[in-house]
């Protein structure tokens, strides 16, 4: 099998990481596995060091952190193309994989220009992005069409994406169906915690997550005997969310953990995970929480009811905190409910949601075809 040279570009969300950041480095390392060459751009440095770690070769990425919508930024900033053109020289490209909004315009076009493969992945934004009635700016809807007709192949992470953007865009290119995942975890070692039972998320602090309602959720159980971990980036909301626990009056019980690198240790130490999101693509937190054998509580919202249902964990209503707190209830008073819906997610994520088989078994086929 011919080893191929893959760029890998997923340049959004300056302030923290997220699913799409990670999902961008879990193909790094997947392609890597399998004995590819893949090439990393990304201005986020969180993820820039989990590629140091993981040793795969990146690049920081030209991206303008404030996502500039003036006419100045679409005079100046297409000139991009001529830096991808540079890369994808430099590094003997043989794949383009762009992840992100501006990329995939840029991106595209120049690997177009030197007549490169183009796959493009994407994570929930092309259904903001081209929708013609509510998107503030057609310009950049028009250059998206157009560049996507250079993809040979668009890939939506769940059947719920894929549906909202060909309602939007009828005019994109026929899009491919294959889910996220995430790797099998190995060398698990839960955090210490006290006797308290632990409930708990992954998630940036920013209000479309569902915070605010976890929290409210929480503080309704009025039980001294459970803490709330809160793992995930702040956004630059820690002091709103302490602020809100303090007017709760469970500041003493909620543990903001912030982002850390090794997310599953956290994660294995929690009793219920909560997902209490407003949208979501196809959430890689949930999946991982799902590896990991943990009971999970979500919202129905998105990709979420095609990893979960009510056989394997339990799905809500998003912005409900009655609804959160009668849902933790139910797995706080009952062990080996917790334990049967823990194993049930468990077996079904290991069989449908490994990623180094997807990109083995999906992925990389999709590379070598075009």
């Amino acid at each position: 099998m011919k080893s191929l040279r893959i760029l890998i570009i997923r340049n959004a969300y300056q302030k923290d990481t997220g699913g799409a950041e990670q999902y961008a480095l879990n193909l790094a390392i997947a392609l890597k596995t399998a004995g590819h060459k893949p090439v990393l751009v990304t201005k986020v440095k969180q993820t820039q060091e989990k590629a140091k770690i993981n040793n795969i070769k990146h690049i920081n990425g030209k991206w303008y952190d404030e996502q500039g919508w003036s006419r100045l930024y679409y005079i100046l900033f297409p000139l991009i193309t001529f830096w991808y053109i540079y890369v994808i020289i430099r590094h003997g490209i043989d794949v383009v994989h762009p992840m992100s909004r501006d990329d995939f315009v840029f991106a595209s076009n120049a690997g177009y220009i030197l007549n490169k493969k183009i796959v493009w992945s994407d994570h929930a934004d092309l259904k903001y992005i081209l929708d013609n009635t509510n998107h503030y700016n057609p310009r950049m809807r028009r250059w998206v069409i157009n560049a996507s007709k250079h993809a040979s192949e668009i890939i939506s992470t769940s059947y719920s994406d894929r549906k909202a953007v060909i309602e939007v865009a009828p005019d994109l290119p026929k899009t491919t169906l294959i889910h996220n995942g995430v790797f099998t975890p190995k060398d698990i070692n839960p955090i210490k915690k006290t006797n308290k039972l632990i409930v708990g998320t992954n998630a940036r602090l920013v209000e479309d997550k569902g915070i605010s309602e976890l929290m409210k959720g929480f503080a309704a159980l009025k039980n001294e005997n459970v803490d709330l971990w809160l793992l995930g980036g702040y956004s630059g909301n820690k002091t709103t969310y302490e602020n809100l626990a303090k007017k709760l009056g469970i500041l003493n019980h909620v543990s903001f953990l912030g982002y850390v690198n090794k997310p599953n240790d956290v994660v294995a130490a929690m009793d219920v995970f909560v997902h209490p999101s407003y949208m979501e693509a196809f959430s890689l937190a949930i999946i991982e929480a799902a590896m990991l054998g943990r009971p999970i509580i979500a919202t129905n919202v998105g990709g979420t009811p095609e990893i979960i249902d009510n056989t394997c964990g339990i799905l809500i209503e998003p912005r409900d905190p009655v609804a959160i707190t009668n849902a933790i209830n139910k797995l706080l008073v009952d062990a080996s409910l917790r334990k049967q819906i823990g194993d049930t997610i468990r077996i079904k994520a290991e069989r449908e949601f490994d990623f180094q088989k997807i990109v083995e078994k999906k992925i990389i086929p999709l590379y070598l075809k075009l």
